[in-house]
């Protein structure tokens, strides 16, 4: 992103740093392509962000799935009136699961939201 911006700077520099009346037609295709240099890689690196977006989105969607689905194992096994010692052992690993799958999913929101913020 700030490669994008300090490009953009430059060509906004070029701009401005001669007068249009003074500017050959040389110079302003140079200035021209420049733009059009920015704007491609302006555009690539919002192709790449919005796929990686994407990619996140998926990720999340499956790890909400993984929660519903052991929290539903878990209600299932809660509900019953006469459980056995392995099935409360089962129910206690599955929320464990559910424990460690929620924290990661908790810090992994905060790395994306700190490196967010670090841009």
């Amino acid at each position: 992103m700030k490669k994008a911006i300090f490009l953009l700077c430059c060509g906004i520099a070029i701009l401005c740093s001669t007068s249009a009346n003074a500017q050959s037609a040389a110079t302003l295709r140079s200035q021209r392509d420049s733009l059009e240099a920015l704007y491609k890689f302006t555009l690539d690196k919002y192709d790449s962000v919005a796929v990686a977006n994407m990619d996140l989105t998926k990720k999340l969607e499956q790890k909400g799935s993984e929660i519903r689905s052991l929290k539903n194992e878990i209600d299932n096994m809660l509900k019953k009136k006469k459980e056995s010692a392995a099935e409360l052992e089962k129910a206690k690993k599955i929320i464990t699961d559910l424990a460690a799958t929620v924290d990661k999913l908790e810090a992994e929101v905060k790395r994306l939201s700190n490196k967010k913020t670090d841009q």
